[in-house]
């Protein structure tokens, strides 16, 4: 019988990830990560929006692609993207103007979800940009005010957001201290 393969954790940055290079099959810089699509409902991280370099894809759009085709090196400089299928990533696209909002946008990332072939999340579902949640204010139950994410933990091996960074308000704890917590939003 075959041995199951083990998952490798590896833990990226959503800061990180955001701005990082892509390189496509031949080594060659294809573009830059413009920000993360997560759904604060299940943690995944559902796509990475790419914005091409001009000479690889002329356009005035930036594109949504699944982040499980995109892999960390060990250097962590640059992801790779072995395939391109240049239809869907069409079917992906947004103009460069409207992308935070389509990001915003329900309907946009449930067509991402169907051009890319995902089985939509059950129940009441909420994606965000990474770079709107980092930032973002947390609030303790009584409504108060106690802090901020300052980022986002992500599993590339799972695709999922796998801890949120936060810093609390400095009455709480040091301001140079920062705790982990699992991912959950009533944002």
């Amino acid at each position: 019988m075959p041995a199951a393969s083990a998952h490798v954790y590896r833990g990226v940055r959503a800061s990180k990830l955001i701005g990082m290079d892509v390189v496509g099959s031949d080594g060659k810089n294809v573009g830059k990560i413009r920000d993360l699509v997560v759904n604060v409902t299940t943690g995944d991280v559902r796509c990475a929006l790419l914005e091409f370099d001009p000479g690889f894809f002329r356009s005035e759009n930036v594109f949504a692609i699944p982040l499980k085709e995109l892999t960390v090196t060990g250097e962590d400089k640059h992801l790779p993207y072995p395939k391109i299928n240049r239809q869907q990533i069409e079917k992906a696209a947004v103009s460069k103007a409207d992308w935070q909002r389509a990001l915003d946008n329900r309907r946009y990332v449930d067509g991402l979800d169907r051009n890319y072939g995902f089985a939509p999340p059950t129940g009441e579902s909420r994606s965000f940009r990474a770079s709107k949640l980092i930032g973002k204010d947390v609030d303790n139950r009584a409504g108060h005010d106690i802090g901020e994410i300052q980022d986002l933990v992500i599993d590339m091996g799972s695709n999922k957001v796998q801890y949120a960074v936060l810093a609390f308000d400095p009455s709480w704890f040091s301001r140079e201290k920062m705790f982990a917590f699992p991912l959950s939003c009533s944002c």
